[in-house]
């Protein structure tokens, strides 16, 4: 049985039934369904590792959902993180089609562990990017 692509996540009450042929008697039924929210994946790239200070780092963000039919894409708020440090704070539209750029303010020299997080929305949960480490010379 395929339910409607629209569906919202939280419980449903389905029915279903069966006509019946000559030799098979008719069937129907009731039950429910629960539908989960999505779960994006984020992977996020340094443009380069290592910069110098006067240089701005740009990350390259793809958000996907796996399995999700075509033309769904993941959405919401981004936030950028320089170790528990928030640095940027920017929204992922429908229309980027789950890939952004984003442009960081300039850092101070030493090692730095970057991370994307994309907040959570009443369609989909929360997902984090692992660290990457830019160097800024």
């Amino acid at each position: 049985m395929q339910l409607p692509a629209g569906l919202k996540p939280g419980g449903h009450a389905i029915a279903a039934t069966y006509r019946g042929t000559v030799g098979v008697a008719r069937s129907s039924g009731c039950g429910r369904v629960t539908v989960t929210k999505a779960k994006p994946k984020i992977v996020a790239t340094l443009a380069r590792k290592s910069i110098s200070r006067a240089q701005h780092a740009r990350v390259r963000v793809l958000a996907t959902i796996p399995n999700a039919t075509p033309g769904s894409y993941a959405v919401g708020r981004i936030v950028v993180r320089d170790g528990g440090r928030v640095v940027k704070r920017l929204a992922l539209r429908q229309a980027a089609k789950g890939r952004l750029t984003v442009t960081l303010p300039l850092l101070a020299k030493g090692r730095h562990a970057i991370t994307i997080r994309l907040q959570g929305t009443a369609l989909q949960v929360a997902a984090v990017s692992g660290d990457r480490t830019l160097r800024v010379r």
